[in-house]
């Protein structure tokens, strides 16, 4: 178990990083090896977070790609990513909340409203809770890990820690934990 935690690790953490340089790429971004070295010195808390065997790191892999096809209009894709994201983690609501964010965006900017992603992308993010192999304990599980236990950290009497994760960090250890990026735009 510990040999296929460490190579889940290695490799879920390089898929995120180049899931990340290749959708720079496919979008025209013209500086997207600048953009790398600066999420690979973003920081000992992300690059702690992004070395530990756990699904948030295939979550972000799954979110950049619902981005891209979001941001690109493909439907299909979009989709299979709203289906998958459920099934690989407990927040594949961000696949609809990101779909909602830019129908959004058409319906301020563009004058129309781009209902397509946000009624099929949450079509498969339903089917996709549907046939998990935990369903229906998978709810309750969404319920506990993305409102019950925000509320108790934030009201609740119980200290549930959780590594100060969801509080700001004091400035001192912002600074000195993201010195790269700092001297970058300081300079």
């Amino acid at each position: 178990l510990a040999l296929g935690a460490k190579l889940a690790t290695v490799i879920m953490g390089s898929l995120a990083f180049t899931s990340l340089f290749l959708i720079l790429r496919l979008n025209g971004s013209r500086h997207a090896w600048w953009f790398f070295a600066l999420l690979c010195g973003s920081g000992e808390f992300f690059l702690w977070r992004i070395n530990v065997p756990r699904p948030q790191i295939l979550s972000v892999t799954i979110i950049l790609w619902t981005a891209h096809f979001l941001i690109n209009r493909r439907l299909k894709p979009f989709c299979i990513m709203a289906f998958i994201y459920p099934l690989a983690y407990t927040a594949g609501f961000l696949a609809i909340l990101c779909a909602a964010v830019i129908g959004l965006h058409y319906w301020l900017w563009k004058g129309r409203w781009e209902w397509k992603f946000l009624a099929y992308g949450f079509g498969a993010f339903a089917l996709g809770m549907v046939v998990h192999p935990y369903f229906p304990k998978n709810f309750v599980m969404f319920y506990i890990q993305n409102f019950y236990v925000m509320w108790l950290a934030y009201y609740g009497s119980d200290n549930l820690f959780l590594g100060r994760e969801i509080f700001p960090m004091d400035t001192r250890q912002m600074v000195s934990s993201h010195l790269a990026i700092d001297l970058v735009f300081s300079a």
